[in-house]
């Protein structure tokens, strides 16, 4: 993926935030990969998607769709275990601000 006007660096932190709990929990704990040139047979939108359901027919306009064509791409540049750990760490985050409680911000009177 070349970079231009489809290039959107919060693509799949966008992606990773829309991640049910069960879900992030399947990123967080199986292995998955780029399957482009066919070294592996999950991918993070593989893993994190429920293994009980196909792909819908609009899969490939989805948010799904294309953070998994950014995942390949980050993987090429920066490696697979530099961009999973990433992905993990933002899981993670995203994990942790969930079970903040929220507390309201005092307004300055």
């Amino acid at each position: 993926m070349r970079r231009g006007s489809s290039w959107d660096p919060g693509l799949i932190a966008r992606y990773l935030a829309t991640l049910t709990p069960e879900a992030a929990e399947r990123v967080l704990l199986e292995p998955f990969g780029p399957v482009e040139r066919g070294l592996h047979t999950s991918c993070l939108v593989m893993v994190a998607t429920d293994p009980g359901l196909p792909l819908p027919d609009w899969f490939s306009r989805s948010l799904e769709a294309l953070a998994g064509m950014h995942y390949e791409w980050l993987c090429q540049r920066f490696g697979m275990e530099r961009v999973n750990a990433a992905i993990r760490q933002r899981v993670l985050r995203n994990l942790a601000r969930q079970d903040m409680p929220r507390t309201p911000r005092p307004v300055p009177v």
